[in-house]
C-alpha cells in the first residue's frame, strides 16, 4: 500500500511528512498545512502575553547585582517597541532590538524568550534555541518550552520536542498551543493515537470558540482509533 503524504503543522509552520495511514485511506478532513487567520492571531495574542511577564523576574540567585539594574522607562519602552516589532512580523528588526535588550538586562526571561521567537521565524534555529533555553534558565516559561519544542519538531528530534511540550504543560495545564502541538506530534510522528486523542481533546475545551478543524481531526483520530482495535 503506498503512503499517503500528510502535512503536519505547529504554530510556527508546517513540514511535509509521508506516513501510511492506520486505516490505508486518506480521511475527509482539512489538510493540517495552514493555521487560520483568527486562530494565528490568537496564538500571536496569547505567547505574546505570556511572554511578556517574564520581564518581572527577578535576576538569578548569584548574578552580579551591578552588572544591570531593573527595567527602568526606557526599557519598558524598548521590549514594547520590540513586542510590537514582533506582532508585525518584523523579526529582524525585532530580533536586532531584543538582543540589545538581553545585553543590557540579560536577568530578565521575556526578551530572551521573544529573541527566541524571532530568531525562529528568520530560520535561524540554533541561535533561537539558545536564546529559548537562556529564558528558561531564568523562568519556566511555559510558551518558550512550546516554542524549544518546534524546534525540536523541524530537527527531527521528536522525543525532545515531546519532553518539550510537556514540560510546558507541566507549567501551565491549560495551555492550548502546547496541547496542539503535543496532539500534532503524537499523531503525525510518533504515531501514538491515545496521546493525540488525549491532547487534541484537551486543546478542543481550551481553543477559541470557533475552530472548527479540531472536530475534524478528532473524528479523524477516532476513526482511526476505533479501526485499529
Amino acid at each position: 500500500m503506498p503512503a499517503v503524504p500528510r502535512t503536519g503543522c505547529t504554530t510556527s509552520g508546517c513540514a511535509r511528512v509521508s506516513s501510511v495511514w492506520r486505516n490505508c485511506c486518506r480521511p475527509a478532513t482539512p489538510r493540517r498545512n495552514a493555521v487560520s487567520r483568527p486562530l494565528k492571531l490568537w496564538i500571536s495574542a496569547l505567547l505574546l502575553a505570556l511572554l511578556v511577564s517574564g520581564c518581572a523576574v527577578a535576576p538569578r540567585d548569584g548574578a552580579d547585582a551591578g552588572a544591570a539594574g531593573p527595567f527602568d522607562s526606557a526599557d519598558v519602552a524598548a521590549f514594547e517597541a520590540a513586542l510590537a516589532q514582533l506582532r508585525a512580523e518584523r523579526y529582524e528588526q525585532a530580533a536586532a532590538a531584543l538582543r540589545k535588550l538581553t545585553v543590557r538586562q540579560p536577568q530578565y526571561s521575556g526578551p530572551w524568550a521573544n529573541l527566541g521567537i524571532a530568531l525562529a521565524r528568520l530560520g535561524r534555529d540554533d541561535e533561537a534555541a539558545q536564546a529559548l533555553q537562556q529564558a528558561l534558565a531564568l523562568k519556566a516559561l511555559p510558551a518558550a518550552h512550546n516554542e524549544l519544542g518546534m524546534l525540536h519538531r523541524r530537527a527531527g528530534r521528536f522525543a525532545e520536542a515531546r519532553k518539550a511540550y510537556e514540560a510546558a504543560l507541566a507549567t501551565d495545564p491549560d495551555f492550548a498551543l502546547a496541547h496542539r502541538n503535543l496532539g500534532m506530534l503524537c499523531d503525525l510522528y510518533l504515531y501514538d493515537l491515545d496521546c493525540a486523542l488525549t491532547h487534541y481533546q484537551a486543546y478542543g475545551r481550551l481553543a477559541p470558540a470557533g475552530d472548527k478543524e479540531i472536530e475534524l481531526w478528532l473524528a479523524d483520530l477516532q476513526q482511526r482509533l476505533s479501526s485499529s482495535r
